[in-house]
């Protein structure tokens, strides 16, 4: 009985990786690099994230992913995306057949990020896409975020909903 009760759970465990996991492209993506030198990925969880922030005294930020479960980031050094035949661009139709949304663009001193949201019914996906000339920066954040608490409370930054 023991041994079919385990077997029953690792199976369930098993078949069931993205309701604990990341999302498809940030694993897809995840799986093209990781071997790869100078490819960096590490994954925080969210009450880590939250302590460091209220450390740091980012109240703001602390209160803003106060529901965040994980935050996932992997460095890829821009050259391993031609050594290996992809593109950013093939990324970001990745992500849209994932059914991420662009919610964001940011063109800043030769530097592009981008920002998609994933609704996934209880909790979101935000993936941060940051292209830089010499390496791209993916982050996944689980869970969601309170974007009002982010607004500068003089009025300097502004959001619609």
């Amino acid at each position: 009985m023991k041994k079919t009760s385990i077997l029953f759970l690792l199976c369930a465990l098993l078949t069931t990786p993205s309701t604990f996991g990341q999302s498809k492209s940030y694993q897809a993506l995840k799986d093209n690099f990781i071997d790869r030198p100078d490819v960096h990925s590490f994954t925080v969880n969210g009450f880590f994230c939250r302590l460091v922030l209220g450390m740091a005294g980012e109240w703001e930020f602390k209160e803003a992913v106060r529901d965040v479960q994980h935050i996932k980031l992997i460095t890829i050094p821009a050259e391993e995306f031609k050594a290996q035949g992809l593109s950013v661009n093939g990324f970001k139709k990745v992500l849209r057949n994932d059914s991420f949304e662009e919610l964001a663009s940011i063109h800043d001193h030769g530097d592009d990020v981008t920002f998609y949201l994933q609704s996934t019914g209880k909790k979101n996906r935000y993936i941060v896409l940051i292209q830089e000339p010499d390496e791209v920066v993916v982050i996944e954040l689980k869970g969601s975020i309170d974007v009002n608490l982010l607004v500068d409370k003089d009025n300097t930054l502004s959001y619609q909903n």
